[in-house]
């Protein structure tokens, strides 16, 4: 194991058919469109774009840099450029989640939209289930050629993942009750979302950890696969995407004046 690495690996759609990071990413921007018409404010619009660059770069590195192997990409059947992929990964991958994250968050924050909130939240708990389990394979393809392979901790990415959730941490901790309540519920929500997606992707044999080095690979034991999964949910996902909240926040791009009157 000394010399083995681990990797998460994609075997479904989602590795691949980019229709689906499409809809995705034209769903978040529709949420903050929805937002700023309502509460006249622009901070889903900040954490949206903040979240796009950042996770573009990122998918721009690992994947230039061999950390994250991916074969062809298709968008409504058409092969796609790695210039547009990467947008794509950033928008749908990085910023949706975390409009997610701050948008079921607001609404479970604040008591009289909280009923509504849980209601959207298992709405898309059960979309995102019966979607995953509408491509079960019978087994993983441990060492095959699948859509996307990434080193989860190769050491350039690993202090990337490292220092920006240590940035969300701190903002946590430091920062005014208001934005933390707000951070707060964010990160819940986004933890409770990436668990509940990687769990039936795994179910349906289409998210699985590896371990070894390529052309060399097995099915990672089931402590090193449980390890991985809860580290790619909590960090990877969300203390990873806090900064995107923080970040506007600290740069005073957002108000929380609204927010925090709608605490209980």
């Amino acid at each position: 194991m000394v010399f083995e690495s681990i990797y998460m690996v994609r075997g479904g759609a989602f590795g691949e058919d980019f229709d689906i990071q499409f809809f995705l990413s034209v769903a978040a921007f529709a949420v903050c469109l929805v937002d700023w018409r309502i509460k006249h404010r622009k901070d889903y619009f900040w954490v949206f774009l903040t979240g796009s660059i950042v996770w573009t770069l990122a998918e721009l590195v690992i994947q230039l840099t061999g950390v994250r192997v991916m074969g062809t990409k298709y968008l409504f059947g058409f092969p796609i450029p790695l210039a547009v992929s990467v947008v794509l990964q950033g928008i749908a991958e990085g910023a949706a989640i975390a409009i997610l994250g701050i948008c079921i968050g607001d609404l479970l924050m604040a008591k009289s939209s909280r009923k509504a909130g849980i209601i959207a939240f298992v709405i898309i708990l059960a979309s995102v289930a019966i979607l995953s389990l509408a491509e079960f394979r019978p087994a993983p393809d441990v060492g095959g050629d699948v859509p996307s392979r990434r080193d989860m901790f190769a050491i350039g990415p690993l202090l990337f993942v490292c220092a920006f959730s240590t940035i969300g941490v701190v903002w946590l901790w430091w920062t005014d009750r208001a934005a933390r309540a707000r951070g707060l519920w964010m990160l819940l929500v986004m933890i409770i979302f990436a668990s509940v997606w990687t769990l039936f992707e795994f179910s349906a044999n289409t998210r699985w950890i590896e371990v070894g080095t390529l052309g060399n690979l097995a099915l990672a034991p089931p402590a090193i696969e449980f390890g991985a999964f809860a580290w790619d949910v909590v960090v990877e996902i969300g203390l990873m995407y806090v900064p995107f909240l923080a970040i506007p926040h600290a740069l005073k791009l957002m108000n929380p004046k609204e927010v925090r009157e709608k605490q209980v």
